[in-house]
């Protein structure tokens, strides 16, 4: 198995398999998903909502299978990232869901989704006098996130440490 899919899988395995099943909506049988512990989510083909859904799942999941009954996708953090570059937000994404699934969000799922979409356009690339800069807002997050980069080694060989007083001399 990858380093992804096993820090990923780390990610959504709070739920244990042998916790009773999740209570179903009562309209259940008119929402065409169910979104499990593991961030798997089963879209059936023959709901009248699966245009809907189908086009909803395509843009915050990856694909997994796509039998003619039952379709699987995965929710990950390259699809949440993906997501949130269409502007879809953690709020859009966990009520979209709620309003899908017959049955409630696991609560993994839900946190997993917001850890993952809160990243999303904290630091920018930038490309200054033919070279390329990561930039971060100036706050404390932002400072974290840069932080959190300078510990790849890659990134930390490149860096490139502001000099206040050339900046000064460049305004």
């Amino acid at each position: 198995m990858s380093n992804r899919m096993t820090s990923h899988s780390n990610l959504l395995s709070h739920a244990s398999p042998s916790s009773p099943a999740s209570p179903l909506h009562p309209d259940h049988h008119l929402r065409p998903i169910w979104t499990l512990p593991t961030g798997h989510i089963l879209l059936e083909t023959s709901s009248p909502l699966y245009a809907k859904a189908y086009d909803f799942l395509v843009t915050i999941a990856e694909p997994q299978t796509r039998p003619t009954h039952l379709h699987t996708y995965l929710l990950t953090p390259y699809s949440l990232y993906a997501a949130s570059a269409v502007s879809m937000t953690e709020e859009i994404i966990v009520s979209t869901l709620e309003r899908l699934s017959k049955g409630p969000v696991p609560e993994n799922v839900k946190g997993f989704i917001k850890k993952c979409t809160s990243r999303y356009g904290k630091v920018k690339l930038v490309l200054r006098e033919g070279r390329m800069y990561v930039e971060a807002r100036g706050d404390e997050e932002g400072t974290g996130i840069l932080r959190t980069l300078s510990g790849n080694k890659e990134i930390a060989k490149a860096r490139v440490y502001r000099d206040a007083k050339r900046d000064e001399e460049r305004e």
